[in-house]
């Protein structure tokens, strides 16, 4: 028997697998989507087995798979997804492939030497070499003994897997009925958060708390704490479910007769109205009937509150968590816990969609508008794509969550489940638009007003600004001189923590001058705002409140992410100002004023999706307030209160908006109605980067149908020190256009990287 095997390697660009012949010894064992040991070249390798013959159609000798190692098989089901990637988002086989196995990061290939067979023999019947196989299996004199019993045919090289910073799995920690008595500093501050989260990543325990592994045992061993998931002395129950209200019991209707068909479902709710419950009632009745679930959420920051939802409503079951912030020894146990089918939930963002979970009877897709699902490096795969492939091919019922759909959703997906209300029979409440054309400095007075009236009483603010930093721009008052970052074509932004300049796009960063380096003046001047800025102005107009800002430079890993969100749920009248994180999901019940800061900042960017995401941000932010006992307002300065996208979120409009936007994206040929392709040539060189895009573009438009529209190239720019062209391609038959892409990175691909020239094919871009 011979076995295709794709090596694991990052080095080589490898397209196709090599012919193996499987041992006798090994043929119980390796099947389709085994990992193996293997020889290639003077190396050992580990590899995926991705077919099995009985006959190779490469003549010669044939080298033998070594080991078989002991990981779980890939399913059959993510190898053929692995090709689909490699085809639809014309990547290589081994960038798709990395997708659906373990971390490659994490495995290397441990050697050690067995006794063979004929060895064994050899001991038994006394033969010459005996005394030294005895002396190796004993340990003694093994390094002398080793070559020559080798040589005999009587010692064997078996490979087993390391893993590379290997630790237990992750353990997610949840309040026990123990009695605590006599705790440490460290161990009350670690009780006290887990009492405040629910359900706590135990890395991210020790880290917010200082806690010990012996401090935290001792939890553990009380039953202060315990592990979610796992049986106990004294079983937790599983949190009672609510009432559904006929809206959520005519969707989960929906959803459970998707089951079997792999249909998708949109379920267009407001914010509020127990999309949640839905996924948890739906997920209640797969795991009921022997399926796996699994949960997708745009940003880390979202899994904490979705596993703390889960492990309280399913006590007894594992679950497996994927997402960025995890070590690589954390994914590998998450991997082998679905593989194994000891985890029959998995949870996580973009990449978890290519968790090996056996049996999947349901995909929930929460939040589906959001950008965060398309990868924006190779292999350039949307999760949400992926998603409909996995249930269309295994049958499972696919969930697409949002208050704010995108467009392609609502307009391709059959299906709808409409959630009009929220839970606890309050209403959404209205935008209320605030002109700031003839406003000076960030809060205008409604919106100052309004957060002061709020503070008093005791409830929470969320102020959203979609800029990070503290001014967009610095100049010099005297001769304009503007500082811009050397490696791309914008200007460096401003960062008041570190005194520093940073560039938005590669994050090159310099301090900030004080002197003008082309007239040496002193007077230089700020331009724009953002985060920064505004948590300045906050503090003069609100003193001594507790400040929280939520952005990227905050939340530089998900522990500090994670204690951001958990100190302003905790009790008490604070304000949170940050970017787009804010807008996703959280549910903070005390929140009554939310204050958007300035609405056309997504609005005037030059894409054509600029529309769909303002109003979706709107909405999205919007949704924070209100969310308890006290009413909530919303807030949303522009200095534009006419322009569509913002009028239609202040009537409450969103059927209307949606129509118009899928009429307007038909009329310009845009999604839903097109696939976009992006083509990017780019270069070190300006001339290279405008003729390569030129070249590509003429190529283009002899190889395409008249009805593909090829648009570009449009002007030159410049990013991380390379010169970037694109063009964009849409398609109405993408299936017919992927074979031209293809060719084309297939002919002019490596002859572009001799010459100093980058060609890449972005499918189904999110920007533009």
């Amino acid at each position: 028997m011979y076995a295709a095997v794709f090596p694991l390697l990052t080095a080589r660009a490898l397209e196709e697998p090599f012919d193996y012949l499987v041992p006798d010894e090994l043929a119980a064992v390796v099947r389709r989507g085994s990992v193996v040991a293997v020889r290639l070249g003077a190396q050992t390798v580990l590899g995926v087995v991705l077919a099995l013959s009985a006959t190779s159609a490469h003549t010669g000798r044939h080298l033998p798979v070594l080991s078989a190692i002991d990981l779980p098989v890939v399913p059959e089901e993510l190898l053929d997804m692995a090709a689909r990637v490699r085809d639809h988002y014309l990547t290589t086989l081994g960038s798709a492939l990395a997708l659906v196995l373990p971390p490659a990061g994490a495995l290397s290939l441990r050697r050690q030497l067995v006794p063979t067979v004929v060895g064994l023999a050899a001991l038994a019947a006394g033969q010459r070499g005996a005394e030294a196989l005895e002396r190796y299996m004993g340990g003694a004199s093994a390094d002398a003994a080793a070559p020559r019993l080798r040589r005999r045919g009587w010692l064997a090289a078996s490979y087993s897997l390391h893993v590379a910073g290997a630790r237990a799995a992750p353990r997610l920690l949840t309040v026990g009925e123990g009695r605590p008595s006599r705790l440490g500093a460290r161990q009350r501050a670690a009780l006290d958060h887990v009492q405040r989260r629910r359900t706590v990543d135990e890395a991210a325990l020790r880290e917010h708390a200082g806690v010990s592994a012996r401090g935290l045992e001792r939890l553990l061993a009380d039953d202060v704490l315990r592990v979610a998931g796992e049986q106990q002395r004294r079983p937790a129950a599983a949190e009672a479910a609510p009432t559904l209200l006929p809206e959520q019991e005519a969707a989960l209707a929906e959803i459970l007769a998707a089951g079997g068909r792999g249909e998708p479902v949109l379920l267009h709710g407001v914010t509020g109205s127990g999309k949640t419950e839905v996924y948890l009632r739906a997920a209640e009745a797969v795991l009921r009937s022997g399926h796996g679930v699994l949960m997708l959420v745009p940003e880390i920051g979202l899994t904490g509150q979705t596993i703390a939802r889960l492990a309280a409503r399913f006590p007894g079951e594992r679950i497996a968590v994927f997402h960025s912030g995890l070590s690589q020894g954390e994914r590998l146990s998450a991997w082998r816990e679905t593989a194994s089918g000891r985890a029959r939930i998995a949870l996580g963002a973009r990449s978890a969609v290519f968790a090996p979970l056996r049996d999947l009877g349901l995909i929930v897709v929460d939040e589906e508008h959001d950008a965060s699902y398309k990868q924006d490096n190779d292999p350039r795969y949307d999760a949400r794509t992926v998603a409909a492939w996995r249930a269309a091919r295994t049958g499972a019922a696919l969930v697409l969550g949002s208050a704010t759909p995108s467009i392609e959703a609502f307009a391709r997906t059959v299906r709808h489940a409409d959630l009009t209300r929220r839970v606890d029979g309050s209403v959404p409440p209205r935008l209320e638009i605030v002109d700031i054309r003839d406003t000076p400095g960030l809060l205008s007075a409604p919106l100052a007003r309004a957060m002061t009236q709020a503070v008093e009483a005791g409830d929470k603010v969320i102020l959203f600004l979609n800029r990070r930093g503290y001014a967009s721009l610095l100049a010099c008052s005297h001769c304009g001189h503007t500082w811009v970052c050397p490696h791309c074509d914008v200007a460096l932004a401003y960062f008041a923590r570190g005194d520093r300049l940073r560039c938005r796009i590669c994050d090159y960063h310099e301090s900030a001058p004080g002197v003008c380096p082309a007239c040496q003046s002193m007077e230089l001047a700020r331009y724009g705002y953002g985060t920064e800025a505004l948590e300045r102005e906050v503090a003069g107009l609100l003193p001594g409140i507790e400040l929280l800002r939520l952005d990227s430079d905050v939340a530089g890993s998900f522990a500090r992410l994670s204690d951001v969100l958990e100190r302003f749920a905790a009790p008490g009248s604070k304000v949170l100002v940050g970017t787009q994180m804010i807008a996703k999901g959280h549910h903070f019940p005390d929140v009554t004023l939310v204050g958007v800061v300035n609405a056309d900042l997504t609005l005037r960017f030059p894409d054509f999706r600029a529309e769909e995401r303002t109003f979706a941000m709107l909405v999205q932010v919007g949704g924070r307030s209100g969310r308890g006992e006290h009413p909530g307002r919303v807030l949303v300065q522009t200095l534009d209160p006419q322009a569509r996208p913002i009028a239609l979120a202040a009537s409450g409009e969103h059927e209307r908006f949606y129509d118009d936007e899928v009429a307007r994206r038909e009329a310009l040929g845009y999604p839903p109605s097109s696939t976009l392709l992006a083509v990017e040539v780019s270069s070190t060189a300006a001339d290279k980067a405008t003729a390569g895009a030129a070249f590509v573009g003429t190529r283009l438009r002899d190889a395409l149908r008249h009805d593909e529209l090829v648009i570009g190239p449009g002007p030159l720019s410049r990013e991380r020190a390379r010169y970037v062209a694109r063009l964009v391609v849409k398609s109405a038959a993408v299936d017919e256009t992927l074979p031209v892409m293809r060719h084309l990175l297939a002919r002019y691909g490596a002859r572009f990287a001799r010459r100093g020239a980058r060609l890449v094919v972005d499918v189904e871009p999110q920007w533009l």
